[in-house]
């Protein structure tokens, strides 16, 4: 067994997958590390890449080859293959900094703690580097679970040192065909599957790399994708107590129906999806980022076709 597993999906990264993969190699956890660099039926040169470096360091890197079946498939391939005592995901087209995961392995290890978590930059195409840090206060998994649900934390597992022992104990997976929102299906399952001991460094360790623009999940919102991101609007609806939970599920109807409101071949009539979650009152005094809240507020007020024509608009401004 080694101390860590690194699952590293790959599609497609060429442009920026050495830099990723450069970084791993220089980790100071060395041969400690088990680094997983799932080939998801790349079709330029990526797999060659991720094949160059298993040649080149053998004892840290192995690569599987599979049919493209999307980030949720790569991720499962992974963790079936995974041997370390905790695991993470990094995507192949970030990286980052050398100590990482030995930082995040011994803070996890001496408090025994079955996840740990850092801080991380966003890095942008034009040289800017921002740091995000957020404040969890005592990090337990219920404070945790509730900054998830309302969007001020962010639901990523490549910032989340996690036990192998949880995943296996809880038999948990990642969804087959989820691959929008695929981190924060697994976070929640992790989170409301058991209690879980929680630790967080405010070191930033990870580099993200925001892609504003490309032809990414994020930025392109088709109806095959918004119903990943229905799927787990319906999960939480499914599995989250509404008494307990309302204004968190009033911020999971409020991004279901921002994303619905950017996705121009869906034939699912809006009120099918808002039903009574998105009244009035529920908008306005929901957690959420107050653009989201004005455009469903628009779009009840002005209608669907000028609310769309806002979004695109102003999309650029909303995600930074």
């Amino acid at each position: 067994m080694k101390k860590v597993s690194v699952i590293v999906p790959v599609y497609n990264t060429e442009p920026y997958l050495q830099t990723c993969l450069e970084s791993l190699s220089k980790q100071t956890l060395g041969n400690d590390l088990d680094i997983l660099l799932v080939n998801d039926g790349s079709t330029d040169a990526s797999g060659k890449i991720c094949e160059d470096y298993c040649y080149k360091y053998p004892e840290m890197f192995r690569t599987f080859h599979k049919e493209n079946g999307g980030s949720a498939s790569a991720r499962e391939l992974g963790f079936n293959n995974a041997v370390g005592e905790y695991i993470i995901v990094c995507d192949s087209d970030d990286w980052v900094e050398p100590t990482m995961y030995e930082d995040l392995y011994r803070l996890a290890t001496n408090s025994n703690s079955d996840v740990a978590i850092c801080d991380f930059f966003y890095n942008y195409a034009d040289g800017r580097q921002c740091k995000v840090k957020i404040d969890y206060g005592q990090p337990s998994f219920s404070q945790i679970l509730h900054k998830i649900l309302i969007n001020n934390a962010t639901c990523a597992s490549w910032n989340k040192l996690i036990r192998r022992q949880i995943f296996i104990d809880r038999n948990l997976h990642w969804k087959d065909g989820i691959n929008l929102a695929e981190d924060a299906l697994m976070l929640l399952k992790i989170l409301t599957s058991g209690q879980v001991k929680v630790v967080k460094t405010d070191s930033c360790l990870y580099h993200y790399r925001r892609r504003s623009g490309e032809n990414t999940y994020t930025n392109n919102i088709d109806f095959q994708k918004w119903s990943q991101l229905r799927y787990v609007d319906q999960w939480k609806q499914l599995k989250l107590d509404p008494t307990k939970f309302e204004k968190e599920l009033t911020v999971s109807a409020i991004d279901l129906a921002f994303a619905y409101l950017r996705t121009n071949d869906t034939t699912v009539p809006f009120k099918q999806i808002s039903n009574n979650r998105l009244s009035f009152k529920r908008v306005i005094t929901a957690p959420s980022p107050i653009g989201k809240r004005l455009i469903i507020i628009s779009y009840k007020t002005l209608g669907q076709s000028l609310t769309r024509h806002i979004i695109n608009r102003l999309y650029k401004f909303i995600y930074k």
